[in-house]
């Protein structure tokens, strides 16, 4: 039996739940933005496995293809509204499946899971804190509406510290 295509449709599942239960909330009054930042951090902490359970490029690429479609449909169909329906034009919520997927094959090219690990888990919490830390501690906005504070904390997951002190000797 082939566990990398049980695996695959296990997440395609709990993925298309995911959305179901934002939508759920956003339709009893919860705000998109809120439902957006929940499916952002569970869809991509949970895809942090998937370098070990996933040795066959094709299976992730898959992944990738049809949470890619799903999102992108929804978004120009102004569908999924949990995740689309928020006052400025974006396109994160399609983009993200993307950047796992390349964070994936660069981390396969190199033979090194701490690159797919670090890149993914900076992709799960750096714009969650961008928007918290934007939204609650200083709303002074800069040139594009984005906020100091949300800016800074963004930027703080991707220092120097944070990224170049890894233990590469294994």
């Amino acid at each position: 039996m082939n566990f990398q295509l049980i695996y695959l449709l296990l997440y395609c599942t709990a993925y298309l739940f995911l959305i179901y239960i934002c939508e759920l909330l956003h339709k009893r009054g919860v705000p998109s933005e809120y439902t957006r930042k929940l499916a952002h951090i569970v869809a991509t902490l949970s895809v942090l496995p998937l370098y070990l359970l996933f040795p066959n490029r094709e299976y992730m690429l898959i992944l990738v293809i049809i949470t890619f479609s799903i999102l992108w449909t929804g978004s120009k169909r102004k569908k999924i509204k949990s995740i689309n329906e928020v006052d400025r034009i974006t396109h994160g919520a399609y983009l993200l499946p993307l950047g796992i997927g390349i964070a994936f094959l660069i981390a396969c090219y190199a033979n090194n899971e701490n690159i797919y690990l670090i890149s993914v888990s900076v992709l799960a919490l750096s714009d969650p804190l961008a928007y918290w830390s934007g939204k609650f501690f200083a709303p002074i906005k800069s040139g594009k509406g984005k906020t100091l504070a949300g800016s800074g904390a963004f930027f703080s997951l991707f220092s120097p510290h944070h990224l170049f002190n890894i233990n590469t000797s294994e």
